[in-house]
């Protein structure tokens, strides 16, 4: 009795604030436990059948982290399975009297005799606690930013479980994100959108989510919310990644450095996309291709190299003074260095005033006109 009285009375006063607020929450996600656990089975079934060493791979993968979300959500307390009955028989009804607490341990999946039942109850209550104290610091993180009320808190949290509860990312590790996008942007809903966007990106591209987070919200960031959004860029993202080479992880990490640039340049988003794919497709990696293509954009539109342009018949800008655009300023270089070889074509680069790596990238694309006009006709309609 004394165990559970002390167990009961130092739940209370540690932990009923904060699993009140979660308890609600995770009630949100509860159904999505089934389809967690179809996914699980069709995945178990459809190895079998895959002799493709990269999709047996693949298929692997994402068997992993159907899994590990499954094991996740579980401990978390979302899921059929009632842990009730090995606390009463373990340690009686106090802790389901703990206001908050019975009701998130209520699905907190266990299995043993009842003999075992302190010690297994011990267990479940001790890491079911932890997470939801992780995922209510998370929210407490959050609302530094967003400065939400009571019932808005309430609401975001029970938003981002059941988010998590559709893709493979942990609920505390999709709170982490949203906290780190809404610290960029201070856009409650804004924010809500790059999350889920970064969540499919993350599940479609076997990223990490807050790569892919970063990625969305630097380039949103970068070229504004009026002029983009969340699924536009996330499509941005996998059409480079489908039009060029190189992982999705590393694309996503890069590309971002590009759209300061390129949005200063007055470029597009799926001209930035569609020449960083070609560079890949090149032979650069992914940092490499971001440091040509970023100082391109930056250095293309220097008046005197405006002026450099200028003299070999290149026009950088149209009658109205608007950014041509990649695909016809490399077009128009093509034709003027026409018979050149590519020592030649390189040096006369050199000599219209752009830094060697952005006369290299530069090169490169002249030299790979086709497809970089196809890279970014494949982005544009991705």
């Amino acid at each position: 009795m004394q165990f559970t009285t002390n167990w009961k009375v130092a739940l209370q006063d540690f932990v009923s604030p904060g699993l009140g607020k979660v308890n609600a929450a995770a009630s949100a996600s509860t159904r999505s436990i089934a389809d967690l656990r179809k996914e699980v089975a069709a995945y178990g079934r459809l190895r079998s059948s895959v002799k493709d060493p990269l999709q047996l791979a693949k298929l692997n993968q994402q068997l992993d982290q159907a899994k590990s979300k499954l094991r996740e959500l579980q401990a978390l307390g979302i899921g059929p399975q009632t842990f009730g009955g090995q606390l009463r028989a373990g340690i009686g009804q106090g802790l389901q009297s703990i206001p908050g607490v019975g009701g998130f341990l209520s699905g907190a999946a266990s299995a043993g005799p009842v003999a075992a039942g302190v010690l297994a109850a011990g267990a479940g209550v001790v890491k079911a606690t932890s997470m939801a104290l992780d995922f209510e610091t998370a929210l407490g993180k959050i609302n530094t930013t967003a400065l939400l009320s009571r019932r808005e808190r309430k609401a975001l949290g029970s938003e981002l479980l059941a988010l998590s509860a559709q893709s493979t990312t942990g609920p505390i590790e999709t709170a982490n994100a949203y906290e780190k996008i809404i610290s960029a942007t201070g856009d409650y809903k804004l924010s809500l959108d790059i999350l889920r966007a970064s969540l499919k990106g993350a599940e479609a591209g076997f990223a990490d989510v807050n790569t892919v987070a970063d990625a969305v919200t630097n380039t949103i960031n970068s070229f504004g919310a009026s002029k983009t959004n969340a699924t536009e860029v996330l499509n941005v993202l996998l059409g480079t990644k489908r039009a060029g080479k190189g992982e999705f992880n590393d694309i996503a990490a890069n590309i971002a450095t590009v759209a300061a640039n390129a949005k200063n340049a007055n470029a597009s988003l799926f001209e930035m996309g569609g020449a960083f794919a070609t560079l890949t497709s090149a032979g650069f990696g992914a940092e490499e291709s971001a440091v040509r293509l970023s100082g391109i954009y930056r250095e293309i539109v220097n008046p005197k190299t405006v002026e450099a342009f200028d003299r070999l018949n290149v026009k950088i800008f149209d009658q109205r003074g608007k950014f041509r655009g990649l695909v016809a300023v490399t077009a128009d270089l093509k034709k003027a260095l026409a018979g050149f070889n590519d020592q030649q074509r390189a040096a006369a680069l050199s000599g219209l005033g752009l830094e060697s790596r952005a006369a290299a990238g530069l090169n490169t694309l002249v030299e790979s006109y086709a497809r970089l006009k196809n890279s970014v006709s494949e982005v544009t309609t991705s």
